[in-house]
This record gives C-alpha cells, sequence and structure tokens, in this order.
C-alpha cells in the first residue's frame, strides 16, 4: 500500500542555504535549477511524478543544466502499476478531457479479441484510448492487462509527436503482438470518424 511520500530535506543544506519549496518539495525550473545559485535537484525531492523514469529524466536536465546544457522537455508521462494484470497510463483521461472543455471520443480494444493474449492465456484486460472529435489527435489512453506497461512508451511517442488515431490505425504492428491491440482501438476510431 502506497500512502504518499514526503521529502526529507531536514538538515540536507547548510551554510545559511534555503532554496524555495513548494509543498515541502524542491521548487526546480526544467533545467534542475533550484532558487539558490549553483544548486541543483531532480527526483522524488522535486515533487511532480514521483516516478523512476521521472526522476531520470530531471537527473539528465539537472547535469545538463549545471554544464549550460539545454533541458529537454518533459511531455508524455508513462505511469505504470506492476500488479497482475498491470495497469498503465498516459496523458488526459477521459474525464480530465473532457473537464477540458473539448469533445472527446473513445475507442476501446479488448485483450480477449488479441490474438497474443489469447495464446498466451491473459485475455483480461483492454486498451482505451482517448481522442480529440473533431481532429483525432491522441489526448491519452489507459491499459490495463498482462504487460501493458510495454506499451506506454509508444503512446507517450504518439502523444509527444501530436499523433492522430488514424497514425496509429495505419502504422503497422507485428503480428501476434499486444501492441497490434493500439492499432485496433485506433482504428474503431477511426471507422466513426470515417462513418
Amino acid at each position: 500500500m502506497a500512502a504518499g511520500v514526503e521529502p526529507a530535506l531536514e538538515g540536507v543544506f547548510g551554510g545559511g542555504l534555503s532554496p524555495e519549496t513548494e509543498r515541502g518539495f524542491l521548487k526546480v525550473d526544467e533545467g534542475g535549477r533550484t532558487s539558490v545559485e549553483g544548486v541543483f535537484a531532480a527526483g522524488d525531492v522535486t515533487g511532480g511524478p514521483l516516478l523512476a523514469h521521472a526522476a531520470s529524466f530531471g537527473a539528465v536536465n539537472a547535469v545538463n543544466g549545471m554544464f549550460g546544457g539545454a533541458a529537454r522537455k518533459a511531455g508524455a508521462v508513462p505511469a505504470c502499476v506492476f500488479c497482475h494484470p498491470e495497469v498503465a497510463g498516459v496523458g488526459m483521461t477521459e474525464a480530465e478531457a473532457r473537464a477540458s472543455g473539448r469533445a472527446v471520443r473513445t475507442g476501446k480494444f479488448p485483450f480477449s479479441a488479441s490474438g497474443r493474449a489469447v495464446a498466451s492465456g491473459e485475455t483480461e484486460g483492454f486498451v482505451k484510448l482517448i481522442c480529440e472529435a473533431g481532429s483525432g489527435r491522441l489526448l491519452g489512453a489507459r491499459l490495463i492487462g498482462a504487460g501493458v506497461a510495454e506499451l506506454a512508451g509508444e503512446l507517450s511517442l504518439a502523444l509527444e509527436l501530436g499523433a492522430t488515431v488514424s497514425d496509429l490505425a495505419r502504422t503497422m504492428h507485428a503480428h501476434p503482438t499486444l501492441a497490434e491491440a493500439l492499432m485496433e482501438a485506433a482504428e474503431t476510431l477511426a471507422e466513426a470518424a470515417r462513418a
């Protein structure tokens, strides 16, 4: 059970250094800079998504910042729960997309219809894509099923590139793979747009 994370900053800074904090976390810019000249930070102590991959991304930005390099902009951050079945999500939820005032469509594909899932005996779960109704631009995805964390990277890339569900639907995926479920869910949305 996860009960929350709190930063442990007491005693970390000496010599009168007192970087600015927000809700107890160190406040940093995209390059990992704190409010104290020459002090950089990354990871859970800075708040944001408390995920190992987000911390690694922030650490690279902080090191680049230390040496005058440019920060990479953090975009779509995948979140995965490694339970059985796995749960993964990236981008907006359907509720978040609707709350933003967008007209939204969703497309779902069940793993019970996936050749790979059937062959492996892991048919529980689905892929759900959330897109903007007019443009078909992908806004987010939610997945549940064995191995879905492996699919989060493709969806993060699609979000970063501003892909539409038509882009996903016409991208050839190997058969039989779980990734085909992304293509199939996108195809249900692309078909609805053509109708």
